[in-house]
């Protein structure tokens, strides 16, 4: 059976509301968003999204969004960013310096990230799973995604390490993580 990776990019961005790229190898074969984004934010961790192996996996960013990955052969279908939470202004505005943009193109940018819906890191694991047996033929669920305790531990850690500012805001930690089924993979 051939897969139409096009309208599965297509549909998953439309049904999620969430930015939904397909690449072969290094090639950008497909890109679907409810959003017009400057500039990609999947640039900033794109290394580690490549680096994730396993058929379904995902990547924690240092402002907490995440980047749902699954993986078919030569094929990478990449969902993402959305986080569990709206950013504040002010992690928006660090997300574009992060990305090089000018002031202006930082507002819209920040207007775009937004509008971009806002899902918790299971609900895109299960999207990622339906996905998963269409194209892999493997079924997969949440238990099977599962982190374990020393990935946990991590996640404490990281959490751990936010800094509580003026406001009330919290600031998040300076690194990502990236998770595979069953295990992180290495940075």
């Amino acid at each position: 059976m051939r897969i139409d990776f096009d309208y599965l990019c297509r549909i998953t961005a439309n049904l999620s509301g969430i930015p939904v790229r397909v690449y072969k190898g290094e090639d950008l074969l497909s890109f679907h968003s409810p959003v017009t984004l400057i500039r990609d934010p999947m640039l900033l961790c794109r290394e580690q999204l490549w680096r994730i192996s396993d058929h379904v996996g995902y990547f924690l960013t240092e402002h907490f969004y995440y980047y749902g990955v699954l993986v078919s052969g030569e094929i990478r279908f990449i969902v993402g960013p959305t986080r569990q939470l709206p950013a504040s202004d002010q992690e928006l505005r660090e997300y574009a310096f992060h990305m090089g943009l000018s002031k202006e193109d930082a507002e819209e940018f920040g207007r775009s990230i937004k509008a971009i819906v806002n899902m918790p890191v299971e609900s895109l694991l299960l999207m990622l799973c339906s996905i998963n047996y269409l194209v892999n033929g493997e079924r997969l669920e949440l238990r099977d995604l599962t982190i374990t305790t020393d990935e946990q531990d991590m996640l404490r850690t990281i959490r751990a390490s936010q800094v509580i500012q003026k406001g009330g805001e919290m600031q998040p930690p300076m690194s990502g993580a990236v998770f595979c089924r069953r295990s992180i993979c290495a940075r």
